[in-house]
């Protein structure tokens, strides 16, 4: 990914994390959260977005 394409990423990235860190949680939600076992939500997130169009690059 370019260093555009990556900008492009970051404010949603950003965005997303400082909503996270709004909210509050339990303890035993921050540790599941951080093993990848936080509560499915619908819609694809910026980080997610970033990951996935970082991996599809990869395999090309």
């Amino acid at each position: 990914m370019d260093s555009k394409g990556l900008r492009n990423h970051a404010k949603n990235i950003l965005r997303a994390v400082a909503l996270d860190m709004r909210s509050s949680q339990t303890e035993l939600q921050k540790i599941d959260k951080s093993h990848g076992l936080g509560a499915f939500v619908d819609q694809e997130s910026g980080p997610e977005s970033h990951a996935l169009t970082r991996l599809i690059g990869a395999l090309r």
